[in-house]
């Protein structure tokens, strides 16, 4: 955590990190309920912290873009109510149907959930993390754009990250 990026947690095709106030989630593979209960539990003492000061960036990556269940939608809606944040950027990475679709299903689940939060949907990091950085307040030093990049990196060396498809459970 040299860097202040604590990855919180790891299972599975998706990650949580946190860099100060910014919550950051990204998903390597889709969305399933198992991700959005590890995202509850690790975001209660998140909310409790930093309250309504929180930023959230949810990166998808090509491989993830899949229709979601329908109790996966839910779950997903449900966790944006329980817990708003002062904005949120969703970025659906890549291009072509798969990912206006991916796009189309993430609007619908923030349509559902009925947030309280600015939120905005893109198709790229550095126009989500530009945006966000002028609706939030950023702590002196915490560079935004470059925290997804970071926690990308601290995942992918980790032995117990994502391909291999074993468990971190706890914060690593």
């Amino acid at each position: 955590m040299r860097d202040g990026l604590e990855v919180m947690w790891t299972h599975g095709g998706a990650a949580m990190g946190l860099r100060h106030n910014l919550t950051i989630f990204v998903l390597r593979d889709p969305l399933t309920l198992e991700h959005v209960r590890r995202l509850r539990r690790a975001t209660g003492p998140v909310f409790a912290r930093f309250a309504d000061k929180r930023a959230t960036l949810i990166v998808v990556e090509p491989s993830a873009v899949a229709d979601v269940a329908k109790e996966v939608r839910e779950a997903a809606a449900d966790q944006i109510r329980s817990f708003p944040t002062t904005v949120a950027a969703t970025v659906i990475e890549g291009t072509g149907f798969r990912a206006v679709a991916g796009r189309a299903i993430v609007a619908g689940i923030l349509l559902l959930s009925q947030s309280r939060s600015t939120t905005k949907v893109f198709d790229g990091v550095d126009d989500a993390a530009r945006w966000m950085a002028v609706r939030v307040p950023v702590p002196q030093g915490v560079p935004w754009i470059s925290t997804r990049r970071r926690l990308s990196r601290r995942w992918g060396r980790c032995g117990r990250c994502w391909r291999g498809r074993r468990d971190s459970g706890a914060p690593l």
